[in-house]
């Protein structure tokens, strides 16, 4: 019997407890030198200020050429930024020639292509489940 009522009462949770997931798909990385860092951010402040080691959850995998996939699981269900930063040289650092990147870049959405986009602007809603983003990796010196 007490086993009857505790799986009634599993059965009965409300569906918005459930944990989401997000598969990330990047594409467009131009060769396999250095690492993909992805961050993924749950508050704006943190990627307004562009700082990568206040995300919620960052993963860096070796870079390869063409697309990668990234999973992310036991997200709550929400409001998310993404930030992905192709370290060619493995230096840590977005590397620059004056203002412009000369490493690949990327940000949820599709924005950052002519300025770095607020929390606003590459806002990614991640419902409850499974969840897909697809984003190019921008590169702006060859």
């Amino acid at each position: 019997m007490l086993r009857y009522l505790f799986i009634t009462l599993l059965a009965s949770l409300p569906f918005g407890l459930q944990a989401a997931e997000l598969d990330v798909e990047l594409t467009g990385i131009r060769n396999s030198q250095g690492n993909i860092l992805i961050s993924v951010f749950n508050n704006a402040a943190a990627f307004n200020a562009q700082a990568q080691n206040n995300a919620e959850i960052s993963l860096s995998q070796k870079a390869q050429q063409g697309t990668m996939k990234f999973r992310f699981t036991n997200l709550n269900p929400g409001d998310y930024a993404l930030m992905v930063h192709h370290d060619e040289n493995g230096d840590g650092v977005v590397n620059m020639s004056g203002r412009i990147p000369t490493e690949g870049y990327a940000f949820s959405g599709g924005k950052g292509r002519s300025s770095v986009p607020t929390f606003d602007q590459a806002r990614l809603h991640v419902g409850n489940g499974e969840n897909r983003e697809v984003i190019s990796v921008i590169y702006l010196k060859k």
